[in-house]
């Protein structure tokens, strides 16, 4: 397998969840070395980023990755990843070689309003959602970003752009 050398740009589309999540049901999936960050009592921040990266991108596949908590090591706030899942054996060679990624295969199913994703015949992640929920004006561009921990500490950075 070959993969490009970062950076990886790609572009597609992308729908994210924050959820609320029980600190004690993330503990499992998180480090010892890392203190989950409570936003409430007992409860952290978690979430789900499902996302087709299309025509244009260095490597097209689709992905899913899991957020299991908030995070802070050495002073540093962050998310952890603890799942990622891709359609794409380069990219699952090249997200644990370039960035320590657990990144594993799966089969993404993308109809009008939902996706599945599952592994064989176990389903991983189900989501229906509402194209109208949120756009951002023709002319917008937000961009945001944070620290993520995932294998090793990087730096991601996301422009939202309507075409």
């Amino acid at each position: 397998m070959t993969y490009p050398q970062p950076p990886w740009n790609l572009k597609g589309y992308a729908l994210q969840t924050l959820n609320v999540v029980n600190i004690e049901d993330s503990r499992y999936f998180v480090p010892p070395e890392l203190e989950i960050v409570s936003i409430f009592p007992g409860k952290t921040l978690g979430g789900v980023y499902l996302s087709a990266y299309k025509s244009g991108s260095i490597l097209e596949y689709n992905e899913l990755i899991v957020v299991a908590a908030l995070v802070s090591y050495q002073g540093k706030f962050g998310s952890w990843i603890s799942h990622i899942y891709v359609d794409n054996e380069d990219s699952v060679a090249g997200g644990r070689e370039i960035w320590g990624l657990p990144k594993e295969m799966a089969q993404f199913t993308w109809t009008n309003n939902s996706v599945s994703v599952s592994q064989q015949e176990r389903q991983l992640c189900s989501l229906n959602y509402q194209k109208e929920w949120f756009s951002l004006p023709t002319w917008g561009q937000l961009p945001f970003g944070g620290d993520v921990f995932g294998g090793v500490r990087f730096r991601v950075t996301f422009i939202l752009r309507t075409i």
